[in-house]
C-alpha cells in the first residue's frame, strides 16, 4: 500500500514477492514466524513501538496490527502499519526539557470514595526532580511518595482542604504554597499551579507543578 511504501520508502515493486524480513519489517525470519504464528492462532495481534529499518538504512518506529483474512486461496494476514517515529522523538525531546527543569511536574487521578478523595499519583520528571529537591528515598517508596514524606507535616491539613475545596466545587485549578524538608532539614519553599480535568462521575485527572520560590520568600520575610 502507499502507506507502507512511504514508511518503508521503497517502491512496491521492490517490496513484492520479499519476505518480511526482507524488507525491514522484521529483525529475522524467527520474529516473523513467531508473530505470524500467533496470529493465526488469535486472528488478531498487536506490536507496539516496533522497530524497522527502511530501504534508506533509516531505523524507524511503527505500530503493526495484524488481522487473520480469508480469501479464495485460504487464509491471509493483513499487516497495518502506522508510522510512530516523529510522536516518539518529539516525546523524547519533551522528555529531555522536562529532565533538565528546575520544576516538578506530577500527574494524578483522584476517585471519591465513600466521602473521600482517593490519590492516585506520580512524578513526571523524577531526574530532574530528585537533583531539584534532593529528597530522601526510603525502601519501597516511590518518588511521590518521597515527595508527601518531605512536606512540613503542620501544612498538611490546609493543603487537603485546599484540594478537596476546588475537587467539590468543581473548580479548574487551583493553587498553593507549602514548605518541604530536605534530608539536611533545609527548607524549601514551593509554589503549586494544578489543573482540573473531571473525567466523569466523582472521578478527576490533575496535573501539577511546583516551582522554587524559596528566595522569594525570604525576601519577604526580610523586608
Amino acid at each position: 500500500s502507499p502507506n507502507v511504501e512511504s514508511i518503508l520508502r521503497s517502491p512496491s515493486d521492490a517490496l513484492l514477492g520479499k519476505e518480511l524480513w526482507q524488507i525491514g519489517l522484521w529483525p529475522d525470519a524467527a520474529a516473523a514466524n513467531h508473530a505470524i504464528d500467533g496470529v493465526i492462532a488469535h486472528g488478531f495481534g498487536r506490536l507496539d513501538e516496533w522497530e524497522i529499518r527502511d530501504g534508506r538504512g533509516r531505523v524507524a518506529q511503527v505500530e503493526v496490527i495484524c488481522t487473520l483474512a480469508c480469501d479464495s486461496e485460504g487464509r491471509v494476514v493483513q499487516c497495518h502499519l502506522r508510522d510512530l517515529t516523529d510522536r516518539k522523538r518529539a516525546e523524547l525531546e519533551a522528555r529531555r526539557i522536562l529532565d533538565s527543569a528546575h520544576c516538578l511536574l506530577w500527574q494524578a487521578e483522584v476517585e471519591l470514595k465513600d466521602g473521600k478523595h482517593v490519590w492516585s499519583a506520580d512524578i513526571r520528571n523524577p531526574v530532574a526532580a530528585q537533583r531539584f529537591l534532593r529528597l530522601r528515598m526510603p525502601p519501597g517508596y516511590s518518588l511521590w511518595g518521597a515527595f508527601s514524606e518531605a512536606k512540613v507535616p503542620e501544612e498538611l491539613e490546609l493543603q487537603h482542604a485546599i484540594s478537596d475545596m476546588a475537587l467539590s466545587t468543581g473548580q479548574s485549578e487551583y493553587h498553593q504554597e507549602f514548605r518541604i524538608r530536605t534530608p539536611g532539614g533545609e527548607e524549601i519553599w514551593l509554589y503549586e499551579d494544578v489543573r482540573i480535568e473531571p473525567c466523569g462521575d466523582g472521578r478527576w485527572s490533575l496535573t501539577g507543578v511546583c516551582t522554587d520560590i524559596t528566595e522569594r520568600k525570604r525576601a519577604e520575610e526580610a523586608a
